[in-house]
This record gives C-alpha cells, structure tokens and sequence, in this order.
C-alpha cells in the first residue's frame, strides 16, 4: 500500500519532515519514502502530529541525496514488507 505526502521542512542533513494528506493510513515505522521517480530515499523514523494530518520523521537512507530539493515535492510512502530469517532444515 502506498501513500502521499509533500516534503515540508529540513531538519538538519539527514532528517526532514512529510506532511501526510488526509488519508486513512498512517504509515509504520520503518516504511520506506519514495522519491517522485519511485527511489527509495529515507526511512520512515516516527509520525508525529495530529492524527487527521500527521507528519511523518524521515531519515535519509544515503548521504548524496540533497533534501533541499525535495522540499515541496510530492513523494510516496511503501509500506515495509520485513521477512523474518529463513528456516534452515537440517
């Protein structure tokens, strides 16, 4: 499942904030933020707000992203899907 956002503000170089619309949704920590070309970016590190209009705590997954061209973008929130480690048999 996936949601949107916009890109609101900067909060030092690895960390900014995403202004959930008035979705249904609230994403899970650890989800991960896609940039408007669909590349993963940041990783969701808490929500925060009121729940009709949360924001969303995101750190960056690599250092060479430059946020302050994300600001006002729109980007897309994928839910994680985390496996557990495979059995082995044996």
């Amino acid at each position: 499942m996936r949601i949107e956002g916009r890109v609101e503000k900067t909060i030092d170089k690895k960390k900014f904030l995403v202004r959930l619309g008035g979705e249904k949704w609230v994403p899970n920590i650890g989800d991960i933020i896609l940039s408007p070309d669909l590349r993963p970016i940041a990783k969701v590190v808490d929500v925060i707000g009121r729940v009709d209009s949360p924001f969303v705590l995101a750190v960056l997954l690599r250092e060479n992203i430059d946020i302050e061209k994300l600001i006002g973008k729109k980007v897309s929130i994928s839910s994680s899907t985390k496996t557990g480690h495979a059995r082995r048999k044996g």
